[in-house]
């Protein structure tokens, strides 16, 4: 069907894009487009992004050491000659397979367009602010643009024998988008909006932090409903994918030695069913438990474990092996500790689903409590939140239950920090979530 249409060649610039350049490719190679070349250019990534690029064979990945925007591109553009290029950032996920064929044939009807830019989209959970500003830039109206200069190359596509005559700013640090139309214009071409090319981008413009600013929840939910932007795709159709996310039961040493933990164990996995499971313990018996189901095992003793290292020393060691046994790098990783005496498996499903659909990095289940706490420092008794107020008008505390199904993106796990950005607990009161079985 596209034989004969012009080659396409879609540029990502990556910086510690792990949590989204695989969704991101997987969406670009689902275009019904078949002229196309995939470049990501690379600026020094840390985490696992360069990894992810590697498991697609149909993709280059072109690395360069200082990023500056246009250098970024220009690197991408000087990896495969081509007619057009495609400008996407890593964390934007084109919504539909015809999206490059609509910029094509734009481009091919319109000879005096020099770029032509599409519509970002907010996910349900955008930040309000960053909604807001998504609907009021991107709009409904294809605009012909003669002499405003605005551009966004997050989800754009340019002419390259107009970039060869007035190529992109190699040395700017920002918008280097905007400087590139506002040349081309004074060069008498035009550049575009079209609103049909569409893409899904989650932190927006200006990437707020958390806190909304005054009105703008109830202006975007407005505009959404205005926009008719009410129902949403499922977030894995969002994506392109299911999420790679495995649960990890925990066998700590003393609990492995009950008898009692065997049957525990062949009770969680049947309830599990047929989700991605490792199982890790250092008492071989348990290897019984992984034959002839999707259950893999992993040994204390083979990781290197010691009985001094941290959880967070341990996570990593367990993620790394993980994606060993994978051969891919995996989203998140659930958590279930066997030392818990009443575990609720509810958890695991919720956990994950708050993390993906709202892009936490962590969200654990918690057990909410108002009573009185003190911490002891040195030999002093501190006070940590002491009332003597009615229950219902003390503030809460709450302590997070990992092992009941808490679930870590792979990026916070890997990250070198010592603790993990919590997105979200998942608050109960039932305190049997805490409570841990007793060896003595």
């Amino acid at each position: 069907m596209h034989k004969n249409k012009p080659l396409v060649n879609i540029i990502v610039r990556t910086f510690n894009e792990e949590d989204w350049i695989r969704s991101c490719l997987i969406r670009i190679l689902a275009q019904s487009y078949q002229n196309k070349i995939v470049t990501v250019v690379d600026s020094g990534s840390t985490d696992a992004t360069k990894s992810i690029v590697k498991e697609f064979k149909n993709v280059s990945l072109v690395e360069i050491v200082d990023f500056l925007p246009g250098k970024a591109i220009n690197a991408g553009i000087q990896a495969q000659t081509s007619s057009y290029i495609m400008i996407l950032s890593a964390h934007c996920l084109i919504k539909e397979t015809n999206c490059i064929s609509l910029y094509v044939d734009f481009l091919e009807k319109n000879l005096n367009v020099a770029g032509v830019y599409g519509r970002q989209l907010p996910l349900k959970y955008t930040h309000s602010d960053d909604a807001r500003d998504l609907m009021l830039t991107f709009g409904n109206e294809l605009r012909i643009q003669k002499k405003d200069s605005f551009f966004h190359n997050a989800n754009s596509m340019l002419r390259m024998s107009v970039i060869n005559e007035i190529p992109i700013d190699n040395s700017v640090k920002h918008i280097e988008d905007r400087l590139w139309a506002h040349q081309v214009i004074k060069g008498g071409y035009c550049v575009a909006y079209l609103p049909e090319a569409e893409v899904y981008h989650y932190h927006g413009l200006h990437q707020h932090g958390r806190n909304s600013s005054f009105r703008a929840e109830g202006v975007a939910s407005l505009m959404r409903k205005f926009a008719g932007q009410i129902a949403e795709k499922k977030i894995e159709q969002v994506h392109g994918r299911q999420f790679i996310c495995p649960i990890v039961i925990l066998v700590d040493p003393a609990i492995g030695k009950l008898d009692s933990t065997y049957e525990r164990i062949q009770g969680v996995l049947k309830q599990l069913n047929n989700d991605q499971i490792y199982l890790f313990s250092n008492d071989d018996k348990y290897m019984k438990l992984c034959d002839g189901q999707k259950v893999k095992y992993l040994s204390r003793t083979e990781l290197e474990v010691t009985s001094d290292e941290s959880f967070r020393v341990l996570s990593r060691k367990l993620l790394a092996a993980i994606e060993s046994d994978l051969g891919m790098i995996s989203d998140g990783l659930n958590f279930i500790d066997m030392s818990y005496s009443h575990l609720n498996l509810d958890f695991i499903k919720l956990t994950r689903t708050l993390l993906f659909e709202r892009f936490y990095k962590a969200v654990l289940p918690a057990w909410q409590d108002s009573g009185n706490y003190w911490k002891r420092d040195g030999g002093i008794f501190v006070e940590l939140n002491v009332s003597y107020e009615k229950k219902e008008n003390k503030s809460e505390l709450y302590r997070s239950v990992l092992g009941q199904g808490g679930c870590v993106r792979s990026s916070e796990i890997r990250s070198p920090k010592e603790s993990w950005k919590i997105g979200e607990l998942i608050c109960t009161s039932d305190m049997n979530v805490v409570r841990r079985i007793n060896c003595d």
